[in-house]
Formats: C-alpha cells, sequence, structure tokens
C-alpha cells in the first residue's frame, strides 16, 4: 500500500523567501546605536560608534527593503502565502516599525527626509495593525494562533510611533499612540497568557519569540 504523505504542519506549510521577520534585526540594531548615542553623551564616548552603527543600520535596512519589495515582484506566492499565515503575518509590521526606527538614524542629519519616512511607517503600521485586528475580530481562529507575535501588529507599531513622535517634537501624537499601544497590550495580555497557560508548548520554531512578551512592559517604560 502506498504510504500517505504527512500534512504540513502551520509553519512547514510555508516557503521563507526573504521573511518579514528578518526586519527585525533593524530593531536591535537602531536600538543599539541609540544607546550608543546616549552613552557617547553622557560619559563622552566615540560618536563615531553610534554612527557607524547608525550607518549599518541604514544600508541593511535599505537591502532589506528592496529584497522584500523584490519578492512582492517575483516571488509574489510566497509573500502571499506569509501574508495570509494566521501567524508569520504579523511580522509584516516589522516592515513599517523597522522603517520608524530608521528615522532616529537620520533625524539628526536630515530632519525632513525623517520625518517623511515617520508618517510612511506610522501610516503603514497602522494600516496594517487596523487589518489584522479586523480579521481577529472575525473570530474563527484556532486557540494554537495566539502567540506573543499578536503585540508586534498594534502594540510594538504604537509604541514605536510614541517614541519617535517624540524624538520629533510631536507630543501630542506620542500620546495619542502611546494610548493606543497601551489599551492594545491590555487587551492581547490576558489572551496570550491564557493561550500560554492552559494550550500546549508552543512549536519549538516558535518558542524564541517568547521573548516579544517582555517588549511591550520594556517600552511602555521607556515611555513613561
Amino acid at each position: 500500500m502506498r504510504k500517505s504523505r504527512p500534512k504540513p504542519t502551520l509553519l512547514k506549510n510555508y516557503r521563507a523567501i526573504i521573511p518579514a521577520s528578518f526586519f527585525g534585526m533593524i530593531l536591535g540594531l537602531a536600538g543599539l546605536g541609540s544607546c550608543w548615542r546616549v552613552a557617547a553623551k553622557l560619559w563622552h564616548l566615540p560618536t563615531w560608534i553610534s554612527e557607524a552603527i547608525m550607518l549599518l543600520t541604514i544600508a541593511i535596512w535599505l537591502v532589506l527593503l528592496l529584497l522584500y519589495v523584490g519578492k512582492w515582484l517575483w516571488a509574489r506566492a510566497d509573500a502571499l502565502a506569509e501574508f495570509e499565515h494566521p501567524i508569520l503575518c504579523c511580522f509584516i509590521s516589522l516592515v513599517p516599525v523597522s522603517t520608524m526606527f530608521v528615522t532616529l538614524a537620520i533625524a539628526p542629519y536630515s530632519g525632513a527626509i525623517a520625518i517623511t519616512l515617520f508618517v510612511v511607517g506610522a501610516i503603514g503600521q497602522l494600516s496594517f495593525g487596523v487589518y489584522r485586528s479586523g480579521q481577529l475580530w472575525m473570530g474563527g481562529r484556532k486557540p494554537e494562533i495566539i502567540t506573543p507575535i499578536l503585540y508586534l501588529s498594534t502594540v510594538a507599531g504604537s509604541f514605536v510611533s510614541a517614541i519617535v513622535a517624540s524624538t520629533l517634537g510631536y507630543r501630542e501624537w506620542a500620546q495619542l499612540f502611546f494610548g493606543g499601544g497601551l489599551f492594545s497590550w491590555l487587551a492581547l495580555e490576558s489572551m496570550i497568557m491564557q493561550r500560554l497557560y492552559l494550550l500546549e508548548a508552543l512549536p519549538k520554531p516558535l518558542r524564541p519569540t517568547l521573548g516579544i512578551q517582555l517588549a511591550p512592559l520594556s517600552l511602555a517604560v521607556l515611555l513613561i
């Protein structure tokens, strides 16, 4: 008898070509560069270190952005598979979020470019957050798809928008984004914690994303 092939799991049914999760590298590099900028002011450390990190951040962001746009042009099936995936689609919010982090790198040199990138990133993350929230409100979702990655769609985007808006001097917009991120965090927190406590453990490929669970608190404290 011919053996039947096992059905692909929720994660294996996706072939990644420059996945949106790669943009998470920009968040780490921009954060490191920002910390070095603060350290240079407080402890008189060499400023070229922070600026070199920021330059590297911009370069990697540009490369990833070109490759990701190329994915939609020449590997549309993979791009759509990621966009329609119930878990991995949340990583797409990292594209506009990373764009706003690049704003922090450019702001000391060009205010006009920084503001343009902030507006594009803020509108992008807000649009995707509204779309993703609407998908969840339609119901019919399995509890297994509830993971800390959900924070990226609304909480992370709103908090990062608040940080960048405050840096650029738009305090009222920063307060608005902070409020949106805070209430989104409170709405998702109990749902995600219930899934982690009551259901089976996350699949191994998703377990590193548990670190995202700590991100909203860190960003909220930074804004306060």
